[in-house]
């Protein structure tokens, strides 16, 4: 070997150990002296609930964060820790998006995320230190009070399965379950070390600088291969590669839940590392999930940032010339108008709500930005639709016999048949309202006991309200027959979760059922006003159905009822009530689908945390990939692209530098 070689490979090896060791002292010298200035913040009741008033509005702002979902909160608690000043505005009543806790008639119910995965709640995890710190340690997690934390239910063989804490114990599992696939289920798990580089790549390739990535293809490559080979295909073919039992299949994608498509439309990509994200448990916040929020937004006020609420963001006001942020326009709760001067905005509500809602016309035509919105609505496509329904309940979880993990109910383990559950009633399968509603007294059942203020007990329909139908069976048919076809159905009790809600709401319980069906049955529905379909009259209908499939499968609830509200997250063309807690744009519950096409070099590179604006940000799940694991990086990557200093703390804090707590067993 040439001694000029020696030479230079021992140089180089000299210059990047010294390049090292530099970057720890500049992190530990910066760590030191960069202590920002603590403020007082808002009681336990006014976090994230405060509405929006210039006068609440912090002075000398650095950063505006449209949406106080998980990803916006993200964004901003890492901009607090390093000093910067954080206005977070959003519409709905309370922070949270799908992470918020809400009381209604003395019950307290979980709008969104059922359970928190254990990478995030693992302080000894490097992304679980992240995440508790930016909660500034301020949250207790509790383990499932049951065995497992997911229980499937399959309804064509009646078979179940349980989720139970760590990977290697659901390989155990599977394995003792189809023991001639041994060998098959071996090799699929394996597939979690591709995987989880793949993950990491693409979150180091979205923190690089946005001209890097539209004009480097090799950079492109070597960052964005490892996701293709796992991202490009559907998870039904990718598992199809290793055993043609579908029941095995159906086993290992039934928590397809959590990601928002089934086997043959969602990307393997992001399907396996949903189960990655669970690999040590799953677990709950004490006094529910309402309080990762909270969390979050005393972090942030504690910087001189605030958290407002009923502010809804009309435009992001841009010069189209130096294509450049300078502001944005509001409207108040009182329908005043106000804008807000701030030349960095970051954006928590989505990637095609920003570019096509908050952008005006005349700037996505001269930020060029028009064929990649096309691209997004034809390739990848909005998610599917949750709804939820929210059942208070008499008595505790101990005497309901109430589980602490949740049931996914699907029709078959092929998932090529959908659980198509009637809507009973008059025209169009419209039923008539047989109770006052939620402004109105409770209804009565026939022996003076109180049932709900939404649906009364005696408009049930006693019979079996559920059938099947396969994946033909196109939305019309289902609507003119009055059928409302459902994906998937995710029953839960987070009160049942919660060891201190008897202390706070008494002798009460609750329960959410959250039905996953497909955008265009809602919009057939909002199409049909000539039908006479209300919003109200809808919920109605679909509070009577869902309760049906409740009681089928937990009958003893059947005369506990005493409170029904159901959530339809759809804002075009319907106005959201107040019950809605997701004013998200045709339903996308999930934000972009989980698709294989979402993972295509081309769209990638759009879909990173800076955009062709200087000074607009994106966060969320649309970022990184669906779930709540995406949602939280999404937010950390945005914030790292606004100020490279939350890189320098959030690498402290990976390093195990911060404060650690154990998560109790």
């Amino acid at each position: 070997m040439s001694p000029w070689i020696v030479l230079t490979s021992s140089s180089t090896m000299i210059a990047g150990v010294a390049g090292v060791g530099l970057l720890c002292v500049l992190l530990i010298v910066w760590r030191l002296f960069s202590k920002p200035k603590i403020v007082a913040i808002s009681s336990e009741e006014e976090l994230g609930t405060q509405v929006f008033s210039m006068d609440a509005v912090p002075s000398k702002l650095d950063v505006v964060v449209i949406g106080s979902g998980l990803g916006g909160l993200s964004a901003a608690a890492c901009l607090a820790r390093v000093g910067k000043r954080v206005l977070v505005l959003d519409r709905d009543a309370a922070s949270g998006g799908c992470a918020q806790s809400f009381v209604n008639r003395g019950f307290q119910f979980d709008s969104g995320f059922q359970y928190v995965p254990g990478s995030l709640a693992d302080p000894s995890a490097p992304i679980g230190r992240l995440f508790n710190a930016l909660l500034g340690w301020g949250v207790e997690w509790v383990p499932p009070r049951s065995d497992c934390y997911d229980k499937v239910v399959f309804q064509d063989d009646e078979e179940e399965f349980a989720f139970k804490e760590a990977l290697s114990t659901l390989q155990r599992d599977l394995e003792t379950k189809f023991p001639s696939e041994s060998a098959s289920i071996q090799s699929i798990f394996e597939l979690s070390r591709e995987v989880g580089a793949a993950f990491a790549g693409l979150c180091v390739w979205k923190m690089l600088p946005r001209w890097v990535r539209d004009h480097f293809d090799s950079i492109a490559r070597l960052f964005l291969s490892p996701v293709c080979d796992v991202g490009l295909s559907t998870t039904y073919d990718m598992l199809r590669q290793f055993t043609e039992d579908e029941r095995l299949t159906g086993v290992l994608t039934s928590q397809w839940f959590e990601y928002g498509l089934p086997p043959k439309e969602s990307s393997f990509f992001v399907a396996f590392f949903s189960l990655l994200s669970v690999c040590k448990g799953a677990f709950y916040p004490q006094k529910g999930i309402g309080s990762i929020p909270k969390a979050l937004v005393s972090q942030i006020e504690r910087a001189g940032g605030k958290v407002l609420q009923r502010a809804h963001v009309q435009h992001i006001l841009v010069d189209n010339l130096k294509k450049t942020v300078v502001g944005l326009r509001l409207t108040t709760v009182q329908g005043e108008v106000v804008h807000i001067r701030c030349n960095c905005i970051v954006s928590g509500i989505g990637a095609l709500p920003t570019y096509e809602t908050l952008l005006d016309e005349e700037s996505r035509r001269a930020l060029g930005v028009g064929d990649a919105i096309a691209m997004l609505h034809q390739d990848v496509g909005p998610s599917k639709v949750v709804i939820t329904m929210f059942v208070g309940l008499r008595g505790s979880h101990s005497e309901l016999d109430l589980p602490g993990h949740n049931t996914r109910v699907h029709c078959s383990h092929n998932y090529k048949e959908k659980i198509l559950v009637e809507l009973e009633g008059s025209e169009g399968g419209l039923m008539e309202r047989r109770s006052i509603g939620r402004g109105g007294s409770p209804g009565e059942s026939k022996d003076g006991e109180h049932t709900w203020s939404f649906v009364d007990a005696n408009g049930l329909v006693e019979g079996n309200c559920s059938h099947s139908s396969s994946d033909g069976e196109s939305t019309g048919a289902c609507l003119e027959e009055g059928l409302l076809p459902v994906d998937c159905l995710t029953i839960s009790f987070p009160s049942a979760k919660d060891l201190n809600y008897m202390a706070r709401h008494g002798n009460r319980s609750t329960c959410c059922v959250l039905a996953t069906v497909d955008g265009k049955w809602l919009e057939a529905w909002s199409a049909g006003e000539s039908r006479g379909g209300t919003i109200d009259n809808l919920k109605t209908n679909l509070a009577a159905a869902l309760l049906v499939k409740l009681f089928e499968l937990y009958p003893l609830l059947r005369r506990k009822v005493e409170f029904v509200d159901v959530s339809v997250p759809w804002k075009v063309p319907w106005k959201v009530s107040d019950g809605d807690f997701f004013a998200v744009e045709r339903g996308m519950s999930y934000g972009l689908a989980s698709r294989p096409q979402r993972f295509l070099p081309r769209i990638q590179k759009f879909l990173g945390p800076t955009t062709a604006v200087k000074g607009l940000f994106l966060a969320g799940q649309d970022v990184l990939v669906t779930g709540m694991v995406g949602a939280f990086l999404g937010g950390v990557l945005a914030a790292i692209a606004v100020s490279k200093l939350c890189l320098l703390d959030l690498l402290w804090v990976v390093m195990g530098w911060s404060r650690r707590k154990q998560i109790p067993r």
